[in-house]
């Protein structure tokens, strides 16, 4: 998420600690059932993760969406945003965390981090738009929240008009707050409306959005996706 809180502790990174997240390899910290936690290097000495929260966050998303993992997440705990991007290899992140669920790895700034794990998880099922994607990881991996608040809440302003079609249509052209936040909402609509097996149905039969994704969404639903989004959108406002 790129908040002003973000912006401002990604600013604080030391440029000699991101010199040394090129440089200096990950430390294995610990190691549990589905995880292998790593550290890089850090201004505060040892970075710490929480691996009985993650663990925890494992089993139950694992249990609600039906997937086993062949292999341990590798869990690259990081003290700032931009070492984040530094690991990632991607310049344009500022994010406190980002998954790689090809290679089963996990970037992030926090202890614990729900929200990617279940990017990991989800996409064993299937591989929809990012709208959908983080969608469902804000609904089940927040809890439906975000900066504390209800993603409805978040969403409700901003619903009316055509930003939500805009964000299906190109997810990251849409400034994140507005973005995580209407997705989550809708998802958060469509497992309420629908269950969530259904929703596992729809990333199952999906493979990287594309021009097919709107008739494998009515072929799992039941209904079209702009009549959906309509129904949503009336029950928020």
């Amino acid at each position: 998420m790129r908040t002003l809180a973000l912006f401002l502790l990604a600013s604080l990174a030391p440029s000699a600690l991101l010199a040394a997240s090129v440089r200096s390899p990950l430390s294995l910290i610990e190691e549990t059932e589905h995880f292998r936690f790593l550290a890089g290097p850090s201004t505060k000495g040892s970075l710490r993760v929480d691996a009985k929260a993650n663990e925890r966050a494992f089993v139950e998303l694992a249990g609600q969406l039906g997937v086993t993992l062949r292999g341990k997440i590798e869990y690259q705990r990081l003290e700032f945003p931009e070492q984040v991007a530094v690991f990632a290899g991607d310049s344009s992140l500022w994010t406190t965390g980002v998954a790689h669920p090809e290679s089963l790895v996990i970037q992030s700034t926090l202890a614990s981090h729900p929200h990617e794990i279940v990017h990991i998880l989800s996409h064993q099922l299937g591989s929809p738009s990012s709208f959908f994607v983080e969608g469902l990881a804000v609904e089940l991996g927040d809890r439906g929240k975000l900066y504390g608040q209800s993603v409805d809440a978040l969403a409700r302003p901003i619903a009316r008009g055509a930003l939500a079609e805009q964000t299906l249509a190109s997810f990251r052209a849409v400034d994140a707050q507005a973005s995580y936040a209407l997705a989550g909402s809708f998802m958060r609509y469509a497992v309420r409306t629908w269950g969530l097996s259904r929703v596992i149905q729809f990333f199952r039969s999906s493979h990287d959005g594309g021009e097919d994704e709107g008739r494998v969404f009515e072929a799992s639903f039941g209904v079209t996706l702009p009549a959906a989004l309509a129904s949503w959108r009336k029950g928020i406002l």
